[in-house]
């Protein structure tokens, strides 16, 4: 096993909303599941999609929530290894299903 020092940023209560959407983005904590082929190739642009979200729809949130209500807490986490380069994103949502439970995520 080997030792190194890693930067680790866990965004996962209410007042870790506002940092996360300067980071992420306004739209941070709600997403629905969905493919976007990203080519990487001389132009690196952005590529974006969007829909209106239906009732019937399965969204994936981030709650950011003072009390959990899962075992594992739900947030957004990131890790940087200086010695790799390298940075991860752990992002842990709940599902939700159906138009009663989405609403107070929505609003």
């Amino acid at each position: 096993k080997w030792r190194t020092t890693q930067e680790l940023v866990n965004l996962t209560l209410p007042e870790h909303l506002d940092c996360a959407q300067k980071i992420f983005g306004t739209s941070v904590g709600l997403g629905v599941r969905v493919f976007l082929p990203c080519p990487m190739g001389k132009s690196n642009g952005r590529v974006s999609s969007g829909r209106a979200i239906c009732k019937t729809d399965t969204i994936n949130v981030v709650p950011f929530e003072q009390e959990e209500q899962e075992i594992v807490r739900r947030g957004i986490v990131l890790k940087y290894t200086p010695s790799l380069g390298q940075l991860t994103v752990t992002i842990r949502f709940r599902r939700v299903t159906g138009e009663a439970r989405m609403l107070p995520y929505l609003q």
